[in-house]
């Protein structure tokens, strides 16, 4: 198993409650197992996780205001290799219209 990580640092602190990721799905499928972490009250917060990634995953999350954004992969097939990352802040009365009845809240962490 191969484990990785990548850290989006921005210039200003923004809200964010939405992460797009991607793997280079040419060379297949990879990644396992990931979390994501934003940096707040300086440490990493995880606000999501995930199992696949594959060549497209959304992952909705609570807003928060950070600089820093972290991915985590926990478990891949092969050395992981993602081709993008995109962070959105959706306004809040719309999170609501989109986020799927499947899921759990831990430590005010949204889990799929």
């Amino acid at each position: 198993m191969t484990t990785a990580s990548l850290t989006v640092r921005l210039a200003d602190q923004v809200p964010v409650n939405m992460i797009l990721l991607q793997e280079y799905i040419a060379l297949g499928q990879r990644v396992k197992k990931f979390k994501i972490e934003v940096w707040r009250e300086e440490k990493w917060q995880p606000v999501a996780e995930g199992t696949t990634i594959g060549y497209k995953r959304i992952l909705l999350f609570p807003t928060v205001k950070t600089r820093r954004v972290r991915l985590t992969i926990l478990a891949s097939r092969a050395c992981p290799v993602i081709n993008n990352v995109e962070l959105y802040c959706l306004p809040e009365k719309y999170l609501s219209l989109i986020q799927p009845t499947c899921c759990y809240v831990k430590n005010k962490a949204i889990y799929y």
